[in-house]
């Protein structure tokens, strides 16, 4: 059934029954990424966690960067857009700024996109090895991180896609102290 949870150190999570959400909200999930990002952001920093899901690292960051630091949270999924805005709600991280869509390195095109059944963590503009399809908009992260001067630390998750959105982050790539993949495989 659905419930809610309070992650060790990360949060509270709404978790929806019949998918992967609680173990995207464990602590020891992404151990190297967690370690990474609590050992970079300081208070008043900048992360964007590209690939958010329901928000687990945007969360965690928003606790660590305090008051004056700014998360930009970037996911495709509707449904996981809709439980990131509840996140955000309920741990009042009101530094968190969520941006759907995808990235890649192109602008304003609409893609498909698939996951499979109950893994809505693993949708992917690259693979095709879902049984579930749905349309994203894709942006680059130029175009979303336009007003940002200095990010600190940039999560990457995003199924296959990352060289796309690596390549799409053009003149932002100065921008950018260090990049953190996370790789589940």
């Amino acid at each position: 059934r659905d419930c809610t949870v309070v992650s060790k150190g990360g949060g509270a999570f709404r978790i929806r029954a019949g998918t992967g959400d609680l173990f995207h909200v464990l602590h020891d999930h992404e151990p190297e990424v967690e370690k990474v990002i609590r050992c970079f952001l300081k208070p008043g920093d900048v992360f964007v966690d590209a690939g958010s899901n329901i928000g687990y690292s945007a969360i965690l960051a928003a606790q660590l960067v305090g008051k004056h630091g700014r998360i930009s949270a970037i996911e495709m999924m509707h449904e996981s857009v809709l439980m990131l805005r509840s996140h955000i709600a309920l741990n009042e991280a009101r530094t968190v700024e969520v941006v759907e869509g995808a990235l890649s390195e192109t602008d304003g095109r609409l893609l498909k996109a698939t996951h499979p059944e109950g893994k809505l963590g693993q949708a992917s503009i690259v693979r095709n090895d879902g049984n579930h399809e749905f349309t994203v908009r894709i942006t680059t992260p130029d175009l979303v991180l336009r007003d940002v001067h200095h990010v600190r630390l940039m999560k990457m998750d995003l199924e296959g896609a990352e060289l796309g959105a690596l390549r799409g982050l053009g003149r932002a790539l100065s921008k950018i102290d260090a990049i953190v993949f996370a790789n589940e495989n």
